[in-house]
């Protein structure tokens, strides 16, 4: 009897098995490499929806218009036993807040729905001035940060630096107590802040981290969270329940009727800071 019929079909098999091993592993390859490719785009994706701007920002873009800027603005006064801090120092610190908060780094695309990179250095952002010599002064440079427009497709904040004697502008308080303890000068940061970049809370939390006590306030921070988690699960569910009923409930009637009574008896606000200036 012949053994050759059947090494051809032993023959046949293996070919078969060997071409189903190739097939089966390039579909691996295939549906591997498209997983892949998949991944990237998502977080590619991601990646530009992180810069998108927030329901917030949107109205804020709409909202502050010429008319109505109301731009954030705050100001951070240092003492100083020495002259005062220079534009490349505050630069120096700065920078440190602009590589861990990139919002900083961004201006409103042009046609006004998202971010894009503004590609600036922090120099042009940052402009020194002369030091205001009586708080009268310094006041109407504060006025003129709030009602003065800003060009978000350019920027969406600046900063006035300015040095001179200590209580000249009035933002130091104490001035006279520091300066029985060795203090000459003081230095004043005059920021201001476009809405569409970010809130008066969220900008808090990036000054923080220019200050040398960060790490101290944010445990402050964590430890207070913390103790807030402890004391609600010590609150029974019924009560909490009962209790946001009733802050909800109140709080609009309350919100309800205070902007009700705003909108019949107050002005436009501004109106009254260049009135004051």
């Amino acid at each position: 009897m012949s053994t050759w019929p059947m090494l051809t079909t032993w023959n046949q098999w293996g070919i078969v098995n060997t071409l189903s091993k190739l097939c089966f592993t390039a579909l691996l390859i295939y549906h591997g490499t498209t997983a892949l490719v998949r991944l990237l785009k998502s977080k590619q994706k991601n990646k530009q929806l992180s810069r998108q701007m927030t329901s917030v920002g949107k109205f804020a873009l709409l909202s502050q218009s010429e008319r109505n800027p109301s731009i954030i603005s705050f100001f951070i006064a240092l003492a100083n036993i020495d002259e005062g801090m220079d534009i490349e120092e505050f630069e120096q610190l700065w920078s440190e807040v602009m590589k861990k908060h990139d919002r900083f780094r961004f201006r409103v695309r042009e046609d006004g729905k998202c971010f894009e990179e503004a590609h600036k250095s922090i120099r042009e952002y940052t402009s020194e001035v002369p030091h205001p010599q009586n708080p009268i002064e310094f006041k109407a440079r504060i006025n003129s940060f709030l009602t003065c427009p800003m060009d978000v497709k350019k920027q969406g904040w600046e900063v006035s630096l300015s040095s001179g004697p200590i209580g000249a502008s009035g933002a130091i308080l104490d001035s006279e107590e520091l300066m029985q303890q060795g203090y000459k000068s003081e230095t004043v940061a005059l920021f201001r802040v476009h809405h569409v970049l970010c809130d008066g809370l969220s900008l808090s939390a990036a000054v923080k981290d220019a200050a040398d006590e960060k790490d101290q306030l944010d445990k402050t921070m964590v430890d207070a969270l913390d103790k807030y988690k402890k004391n609600s699960k010590k609150v029974g569910m019924v009560l909490r329940l009962v209790g946001l009923v009733v802050y909800y409930v109140f709080g609009s009637m309350f919100a309800a009727s205070h902007q009700l009574r705003n909108m019949l008896t107050s002005t436009n606000p501004f109106d009254v800071f260049i009135k004051d200036a």
